[in-house]
């Protein structure tokens, strides 16, 4: 009958490690190195040998479960002697050390009549620093329920030590065009490219630079793997008009500085249209104009001036609009041919697979 049950979970800074391939079985991880040193129980209280042994067997088969070599505590006396009450870092460096481990398990046990307070401890054997520790504790029991919290205080710290294997999880990022500013969950984690740690489960990225349009997206991190995105940004929309306005806009502007010019040549000269000029001897009802041989006299002339400013102004304007039009449209074409080149080329990257008669083909550059 269990009274009280308490569980904790105690996880230190992350450790240095090389990534461990998930194979699933020990010797495989034995092969990738990964290996973990469990020392004797330190029991506090009464036990008969009988019992420590059935704690022992609990503790080794909880840790069997993990994806990593398991050195039994009978091994580890064996190879590096009795550590005894091990919990410095002297004394874990030296069995890891002694034993070829990345990691050294240290359980302890407290045995008052029938209630039992269980405590498995995992430490690196590199630095000697503890990395993560489960308690647990129950009240007027047998060795048969400490064995089960042990086990699954093992069992617990096996798949913390597979995370630690594994790795964290990591974001590669490239961005087209490159320099684009990288948030997740609304916090600045650098520039594109970049590749660096993220911590696992869903997060928010938010990929933006300065005239583009933002792409946000959901994404997954898994302890251990790599995720790498590609991420083209779309220019923001251009406020001006497709090319053949431009082409319109420079046309019009063009006739109408020409026909500033036209405007401004006339302004004052004697208007000669009709008979407005068929007078012989100035009449002072009229404005009027001698012609430079003093033969001819007109009535009116030509007042312009103002039509010839305002149809410049105009034409300057419908000019210039025109010119830059045009201009946005070739950066435009020109950035979708030197992406479709871009693509073109890592379309030739690419190996190209072929199997054929008595044959098998790979194509493609490297």
């Amino acid at each position: 009958m269990f009274g009280r049950r308490a569980l904790a979970l105690v996880l230190a800074p992350a450790l240095g490690f090389a990534p461990l391939p998930v194979m699933g079985v020990a010797q495989a991880a034995d092969e990738a190195g990964v290996r973990l040193a469990i020392l004797p129980i330190q029991i506090e209280g009464e036990i008969s040998d009988a019992d420590r042994q059935d704690l022992t067997r609990a503790l080794v088969t909880g840790f069997e479960r993990g994806s990593f070599a398991v050195v039994a505590p009978e091994q580890v006396v064996g190879q590096a002697g009795d550590p005894g009450a091990c919990g410095d870092a002297a004394c874990i460096t030296g069995v890891a050390g002694k034993t070829q481990t990345a990691y050294v398990a240290v359980p302890q046990v407290r045995v008052n009549d029938r209630d039992y307070a269980i405590q498995v401890a995992l430490y690196n054997g590199t630095t000697g620093e503890r990395v993560a520790v489960s308690e647990d504790a129950c009240e007027i029991c047998g060795v048969v329920d400490a064995s089960g919290l042990l086990d699954s205080a093992a069992a617990t710290l096996s798949q913390k030590l597979d995370a630690l294997a594994k790795g964290p999880a990591s974001l590669v990022l490239t961005s087209e065009p490159e320099g684009a500013v990288v948030m997740v969950d609304g916090e600045l984690i650098g520039t594109a490219p970049l590749d660096q740690p993220i911590p696992p489960g869903k997060h928010i990225l938010r990929i933006s630079q300065d005239g583009y349009i933002p792409v946000e997206r959901e994404v997954t991190f898994v302890e251990g793997v790599r995720e790498e995105l590609s991420i083209s940004l779309e220019k923001m929309p251009s406020a001006l008009p497709g090319r053949g306005w431009g082409w319109a806009s420079l046309s019009v502007g063009i006739v109408s500085l020409g026909g500033a010019g036209v405007l401004t040549f006339m302004h004052d000269r004697p208007y000669r249209v009709g008979d407005a000029c068929s007078i012989t001897a100035p009449d002072p009802d009229y404005n009027v104009m001698n012609d430079p041989a003093g033969n001819e006299v007109c009535r009116h002339v030509w007042d312009t001036k103002w039509g010839g400013l305002a149809l410049g102004i105009a034409g300057a304007a419908l000019t210039t609009l025109g010119v830059l039009v045009l201009i946005d449209n070739y950066k435009r074409s020109d950035r979708s041919r030197r992406k479709a080149v871009r693509e073109k080329e890592r379309e030739k990257a690419s190996a190209r697979f072929g199997v054929g008669p008595g044959s098998v083909l790979i194509r493609g550059r490297f």
